[in-house]
């Protein structure tokens, strides 16, 4: 019965240390565990934060890009709108040049025409004038009197 009882104790010593060893291995293999779910978290805390400023790194450049872009755009109108306005003032100057030139040359030909004129009532004048010392009657030279040079220079 001794060896019975001490085969009991033993074995019952025996599956306390069992148990122990168990219950040791399974505290280590929780604390593993529970290392790992804080490694995980920090991991994934760190590739959050990661993200995180990826995302206002992007949204920075993509600011600062826009902000470009409206600058370039702001200076493309600007030059745009000086060169219309450019264009615009050498056209009206040209219209100007144009125009001069038109009322330059109506004024000429109108000068011209008064000139042609005065040749021909010149000339009719001496004509009436030479009828008279010529002794010719004046019904016959009437009609030359009353010649409108205007209108016959207008034919």
């Amino acid at each position: 019965k001794k060896n019975q009882k001490e085969n009991r104790g033993q074995k019952n010593l025996s599956m306390r240390k069992k148990r122990n060893n168990d219950m040791q291995i399974l505290l280590e293999a929780r604390k593993l565990q529970e290392e790992e779910k804080v490694q995980v978290t920090k991991r994934e805390m760190i590739e959050k934060e990661e993200e995180f400023m990826n995302a206002v790194k992007t949204a920075s450049d993509m600011s600062e890009r826009e902000k470009v872009e409206a600058s370039l755009t702001k200076k493309m109108s600007a030059e745009f709108r000086r060169m219309l306005l450019h264009q615009i003032e050498e056209k009206e100057e040209k219209n100007k040049i144009q125009e001069s030139e038109k009322y330059e040359e109506g004024k000429q030909i109108k000068e011209k025409m008064e000139l042609e004129r005065a040749k021909a009532e010149v000339l009719r004048q001496k004509m009436v004038n030479d009828m008279k010392d010529t002794g010719i009657d004046g019904k016959y030279f009437g009609e030359i009197l009353s010649l409108d040079v205007e209108k016959f220079l207008r034919r």
